[in-house]
């Protein structure tokens, strides 16, 4: 997640570090599994929309679910796994 920027102890409204969305979550992730001795080629990623398509062409194991605007498309193209809930 987006970490927020603390000063004497209160929320300034700002934000710490990179914007977690999109391709600025690979960072985080990267260091995530870096400090638990795991790659991304190993990893899961759960997704729902086109933001998420970065993460999920960086793991070894995309999944997408309810997936909308052209994430569907895409999901089916490269034969990655497609879960619905309703």
């Amino acid at each position: 997640a987006t970490d927020l920027e603390v000063s004497e102890g209160r929320y300034t409204g700002r934000i710490s570090g990179e914007y977690c969305i999109g391709a600025g979550k690979l960072p985080y992730m990267r260091r995530f599994c870096a400090a638990n001795g795991s790659d991304l080629e190993e990893s899961y990623y759960y997704g729902d929309s086109i933001a998420d398509l970065p993460v999920l062409e960086a793991v070894g194991n995309p999944v997408v679910v309810n997936p909308r605007g052209d994430l569907r498309g895409i999901a089916l193209e490269r034969a990655w796994p497609i879960m619905d809930f309703k």
